[in-house]
């Protein structure tokens, strides 16, 4: 059976390698797919500027551009938060420097240390896991708001077909 200590020893062993996951694979994929799409709007406006479409037709794709730009600058926002906190950054606590943890080992009993030790260890594990659960929720916006400027750009390059074609 595990014991308190290796309980949270194991939490916070797992949010570490949550945080790394978080700062790696996340943020680069969505900006990847993002720019991917903006790259597309922009070729498409190029070809809604070549038909020469009247004004009162040209209303539909500009509404489309302006929302689509919306929701990606959503999509930036939460994706800055999940990254940095915005500019505030995240105060992921660590462990004290191993002369620390030997200086509270001379200050404590042999009986409190394990407690304290234990109580440090809830401590640190429990912000992990809450500024993980923060950061997560913020990327899954991000994602959210990727998907529907895709559907935008979709319907986008869709209606541009539709005009062209008549």
């Amino acid at each position: 059976m595990i014991n308190d200590s290796d309980l949270f020893k194991e939490i916070y062993f797992k949010e570490c390698s949550r945080k790394e996951s978080l700062d790696n694979n996340y943020s680069v994929n969505i900006l990847t797919i993002s720019s991917g799409i903006i790259i597309v709007n922009y070729i498409f406006i190029e070809k809604y500027i070549e038909l020469n479409l009247d004004k009162y037709i040209l209303i539909f794709p500009i509404i489309l551009i302006v929302s689509g730009l919306l929701t990606f600058s959503f999509c930036i926002y939460w994706l800055a938060m999940g990254f940095n906190n915005g500019i505030k950054g995240f105060n992921y606590n660590d462990f004290p420097l191993l002369k620390e943890i030997e200086i509270n080992k001379i200050r404590y009993s042999d009986e409190e240390y394990p407690k304290i030790f234990r109580e440090e260890l809830l401590q640190i594990s429990s912000a992990f896991q809450k500024i993980n659960q923060i950061r997560f929720d913020y990327y899954h916006k991000s994602r959210k708001h990727l998907v529907t400027t895709f559907i935008i750009t979709s319907i986008f390059i869709a209606l541009y077909y539709l005009i062209s074609v008549l």
